[in-house]
């Protein structure tokens, strides 16, 4: 018999002096993340672009001390695809690998699969 996933909040995460409100993804949000991501027959794993872009769609909830290069705060809108423009490329992978991180299932939900 399959058991429901529970819910697991946003949770705020501090990398790189800011803070992301970060949400573990559903499994029909991680479907489409694996569809970005490619694994060598060495058993690395690369990221692409498809892969960041929808686990930050998703995973992605808010920020606190975001600031452009003038020092201001920027403020997280409503349009996601907007949000993700303003994310520096140094951010952009960990952001994604956090976000998969909380995504995981643990070892007690593996237990029972």
């Amino acid at each position: 018999m399959a058991t429901a996933r529970k819910v697991l909040a946003p949770s705020w995460e501090t990398i790189h002096d800011t803070d992301w409100l970060l949400k573990p993804l559903t499994g029909l949000e991680m479907e489409e993340v694996r569809e970005g991501i490619t694994i060598e027959d060495d058993g690395s794993v690369t990221i692409g672009a498809k892969g960041c872009r929808a686990a930050l769609y998703y995973g992605l909830k808010g920020w606190r001390n975001f600031k452009d290069e003038d020092g201001n705060e920027v403020e997280f809108v409503s349009a996601q695809l907007q949000n993700l423009e303003r994310i520096p490329f140094e951010s952009v992978q960990v952001l994604t690998i956090t976000i998969l991180g909380l995504s995981s299932v643990g070892d007690e939900d593996a237990k029972k699969s």
